[in-house]
């Protein structure tokens, strides 16, 4: 595995989505207006368009899982999973400024979602940016403790930037939530026989 970021983690929506899972309800404006316009049948036109696009991701069809998205953030502006997995279909397309840009809109909408952060820190990752990767896994961790990928792909990030002992750390801490991941045992051998060069 090189240094160039985990895999991007996805939002879904249940057919019939709990509270947590619906698109958010709209702010009101001072004036008392709705941000954006709802009509009786909107979540459902927008559950639909959501799992389309979700089920052209899964088949790797990104330009039609893209369009599906697109319509979902029209329709809806205020959803963060959709803001998320747009970015993650960019990401997959090769459009990385634009996932930054959704992603970013994921984390506006949501502040306490560590899987767009960790997404966030895939796509600096992929460009080379380690701090704002390390940032971005960082806040994801200080969220959600037992994430196993932004622990990974920290220490690989780490790990990119010769900081083996801290790269070290992060992945014991990965294999302390799960030791049977091949991918952290793999990433904490290459650490290893780093820092045995310098001994």
């Amino acid at each position: 595995a090189g240094s160039g970021g985990g895999r991007p983690e996805v939002a879904k929506v249940e057919k019939k989505p709990t509270e947590s899972a619906r698109p958010a309800k709209p702010e009101k404006s001072r004036n008392g207006s709705s941000k954006v316009a709802v009509t009786p049948d909107l979540s459902e036109e927008v559950r639909y368009h959501f799992n389309l696009a979700l089920f052209y991701q899964e088949e790797r069809n990104f330009p039609l899982a893209r369009r599906e998205y697109e319509k979902v953030v029209q329709l809806w502006p205020l959803y963060a999973e959709a803001h998320n997995n747009l970015g993650v279909v960019y990401k997959e397309l090769g459009m990385y400024d634009q996932a930054v840009t959704e992603l970013k809109k994921a984390v506006t909408l949501n502040p306490r979602y560590p899987r767009a952060f960790h997404n966030l820190g895939v796509i600096y990752q992929i460009k080379g940016d380690w701090k704002q990767s390390t940032k971005h896994y960082e806040t994801a961790l200080s969220m959600d403790r037992n994430h196993l990928s932004s622990y990974n792909n920290l220490g690989l990030v780490y790990r990119s930037q010769k900081r083996v002992h801290e790269a070290r750390e992060v992945l014991e801490k990965a294999l302390a939530i799960n030791p049977y991941f091949p991918q952290t045992h793999y990433n904490l051998a290459l650490v290893l026989e780093e820092m045995a060069r310098f001994l």
